[in-house]
């Protein structure tokens, strides 16, 4: 699942069904689709879940199909906004609708996003309007005072008017003060914005070429901001670094692996195939770290367009270590609910070979274990 849309990350997060699907004969991805939601037709049962709550981390209820009744949790819970990866579809009972859903109970209005510049200008502007005004309203009782003078004069006289000739003396006033509003800076400087942001998306500088992302202006408005920044203040790594997780360096039964240099990935691998190779007890101890690596993990294989297997896991290290893994002759082929495939590469002989594992439970990482660990 995707839930960046909930919780700003994009790091994909794993869910799980409360209930398998009935066994079905393999076919394609419609077809069995089909005959799932045919065989749900027939699904009886009650679902009891907590009171709309804004928590998106924490969901209790139970599901009572039948004599089974089976606790639910915050991993068979679909928030809305989330996308489904790596599965083609999923069958669901929805619990919470409109203003009752956590993306809704959880939204709140953006904020307006103006520069320090147009404040100042507005403040700015502000002050002319007042200075405008007033001096209107003085030239309206200077105009007062000497009224008698003027109406002697016949060609400033003025004609009839509905309105009183104080407020109309003051509008005249201020039409004629009018010019001293300047109305085209703003104009000036929405061109200046649009250039500036013009600037920063062909910046060849700024330009990410792994993954072809040029610098995007969202805000054109904000683009003079930058160079006002003289301190930034960050929560953790990842916002303003890669956040590139690579495994260097292991070390196993005291023999160390890897090397701390410039190369990308792990560069031990043939040296512990060599190792492995060589010496039977070291062959021992290398396969069952490398399969702790292959298998200890919630790691999800993917094949991309170009064929490649892409491992989609919940934190970066845990793709390191299974990559590391993968490049030693550990290669996790696939998960399908509780079974997982690892091709093993023998060391001598060159050949692969698959081994299936049974998860029977996973207790995951945690900050206070510092570990995680799997039967």
């Amino acid at each position: 699942l995707e839930t960046a849309e909930i919780e700003i990350e994009t790091v994909p997060e794993s869910s799980q069904a409360t209930l398998a699907p009935p066994d079905l004969e393999q076919g394609s991805v419609k077809t069995l689709l089909v005959k799932v939601a045919s065989a749900c037709r027939s699904l009886k049962g009650d679902l009891v879940a907590e009171a709309p709550q804004r928590s998106i981390h924490s969901f209790t209820g139970t599901l009572t199909i039948g004599a089974a009744t089976d606790p639910l949790e915050i991993k068979e819970l679909l928030l809305r906004g989330t996308q489904l990866r790596n599965t083609a579809w999923c069958i669901g009972v929805v619990i919470y609708t409109g203003t009752e859903t956590r993306m809704a109970m959880n939204s709140r209005q953006a904020p307006t996003k103006v520069a320090n510049i147009e404040r100042i200008i507005n403040r700015t502007l502000g002050i002319i309007v007042a200075v405008q005004v007033l001096l209107a309203l003085v030239s309206a009782v200077a105009y007062a005072l000497e009224q008698d003078y003027f109406n002697r004069l016949p060609y400033l006289s003025p004609p009839e008017s509905i309105i009183p000739a104080s407020v109309s003396v003051w509008l005249t006033m201020l039409v004629l003060y009018s010019p001293l509003m300047p109305i085209s800076l703003y104009a000036t400087m929405e061109v200046c914005n649009y250039a500036h942001g013009y600037f920063i998306e062909n910046d060849a500088k700024m330009y990410y070429e792994p993954d072809d992302i040029p610098a995007k202006v969202r805000t054109t408005n904000l683009g003079h901001e930058l160079g006002q920044v003289s301190y930034i203040f960050s929560d953790k790594t990842g916002t303003l670094t890669q956040n590139v997780m690579q495994l260097k360096q292991v070390s196993v039964r005291g023999s160390i692996y890897g090397a701390l240099d410039g190369k990308a990935g792990f560069t031990g691998a043939v040296d512990l195939q060599d190792a492995s190779r060589n010496n039977s007890d070291k062959a021992k101890a290398n396969e069952e770290f490398l399969e702790i690596l292959a298998v200890s993990h919630s790691v999800l294989a993917t094949i991309d367009g170009n064929g490649a297997r892409v491992y989609e896991a919940e934190s970066p290290d845990e793709s390191a270590l299974v990559s590391a893994a993968a490049d030693a002759g550990w290669t996790f082929h696939d998960r399908e609910r509780h079974q997982l495939s690892v091709l093993v590469r023998d060391p001598k002989t060159n050949k692969e070979e698959t081994r299936m594992y049974t998860i029977q439970a996973l207790n995951a990482f945690t900050s206070a274990r510092k570990r995680q660990s799997v039967v």
